[in-house]
């Protein structure tokens, strides 16, 4: 579920930033749960693949304005940047 969660958050992400189909990304998320991380490290190259993202990563450094989403019954911030 959480897999899923993150793919298809990133997945719009894309789409309100207006990329191409093939537009490469660097995907960011911020969470303190232990769930999510084992979640996202377990399937990272799962979720690059589905998103076309180089690299997965969490950041200290969270944008400005920047809405939490759900990945399971956490909240997480993720957000991109074109590669």
């Amino acid at each position: 579920g959480m897999r899923n969660d993150f793919v298809r958050h990133v997945q719009s992400l894309r789409k309100d930033a207006d990329l191409e189909i093939e537009d490469r990304i660097r995907a960011f998320f911020q969470s303190d749960d232990a769930n999510v991380l084992s979640a996202v490290d377990e399937w990272s190259e799962y979720i690059c693949s589905e998103t076309l993202a180089d690299s997965l990563g969490t950041s200290a450094e969270v944008p400005e304005g920047l809405d939490p989403v759900s990945v399971g019954e956490v909240k997480v911030q993720i957000w991109i940047e074109k590669h």
